[in-house]
């Protein structure tokens, strides 16, 4: 069985309801990768109904269970019966890895702290329980984004400004849990910086790419021959973290072509990483080597499936 990701919702549906009842808690209530995949005024259009109506089928016909997660101190599963896609929102942005209990005393031990002296412990706190491994794949990411890009507003400008929306608020949670830093620079514009200690720790997994044949028209750059080598991710500690992980950046542009066919190779390496091949298929068919190739690639998707099943 496919073992479930944190955070993610379980939901009881009440007996001897009808399947159209069913059909919209279920969509209602249908979450992915820490989100929910359809909106509260999506559900509205699509069944015609006021959102009254709508809280009321699903608070009257279900019960939904939130679960975040083990307790860093104590082990016990951190989970909350929620009866809105809001409150599930605002449970996950406030996740610290805590359940109430040890919360309640980590507060009591603070209370009495300055802002300084409370953020400074809980620097050192992140940093001893390793908090970083407990994010989700999309903070993980823009943990590893800001920590990468040399520039913050480099990122800001290619990142953060196109995907504003969806982006900030990940990074104020990141912020609020004192993995990144809000800084002021010397002109008074406010960036963020990841941890020393963690970017120290991330950037291991860092690889530029930098042995990518390509070729150059007067209209665009167009992929010829893309080799990747993508490592394991040593820092895995959960089943929401991903299996191999690496950076990449590239000096050019690089365009796929529409309409073009592509073979997608993988070859496993001894050391677990694997290399990745993007080849247009009109090339290998100029040069009739594809059949002849010693050490002949698999299928992408047969790669991937056989090594973790």
């Amino acid at each position: 069985m496919k073992m479930k990701k944190d955070p993610f919702l379980k939901t009881d549906l009440n007996k001897n309801i009808d399947d159209w009842t069913k059909y919209i808690i279920n969509s209602y209530w249908e979450f992915e990768n820490g989100d929910f995949i359809n909106t509260p005024t999506d559900l509205r259009n699509k069944f015609d109904i006021s959102q009254h109506h709508l809280n009321k089928v699903v608070k009257d016909n279900s019960t939904t269970t939130l679960f975040l997660g083990k307790c860093i101190e104590c082990n016990k599963n951190i989970e909350s019966i929620e009866t809105s896609q809001s409150a599930v929102k605002k449970k996950i942005e406030d996740n610290i890895f805590l359940c109430s209990d040890c919360l309640n005393k980590l507060n009591n031990k603070l209370s009495n702290y300055t802002f300084s002296r409370k953020r400074e412990y809980l620097k050192t706190y992140v940093i001893e329980k390793k908090l970083w491994l407990m994010l989700t794949p999309t903070e993980l990411d823009i943990l590893t984004m800001i920590s990468t890009y040399d520039n913050y507003f480099d990122f800001f400008r290619k990142v953060l400004k196109p995907n504003y929306n969806k982006i900030y608020p990940i990074i104020e949670r990141l912020n609020k849990i004192a993995l990144i830093e809000r800084e002021q620079d010397n002109n008074g514009n406010t960036q963020y910086v990841v941890l020393p200690e963690i970017k120290k720790i991330l950037n291991k997994n860092v690889k530029v790419i930098d042995d990518i044949n390509i070729k150059t028209t007067n209209k665009s750059t167009i992929i010829s021959d893309l080799s990747l080598n993508i490592p394991l991710n040593y820092n895995r500690r959960n089943t929401s973290q991903p299996h191999l992980m690496t950076i990449m950046s590239f000096d050019k542009d690089i365009l796929i072509e529409k309409d073009k066919k592509y073979i997608c190779s993988v070859w496993k390496n001894e050391d677990g990483s694997i290399d990745f091949k993007l080849t247009q298929l009109s090339k290998l068919e100029n040069k009739n080597s594809y059949n002849n190739n010693k050490s002949k690639p698999k299928h992408i998707s047969e790669i991937i499936s056989k090594m973790y099943k």
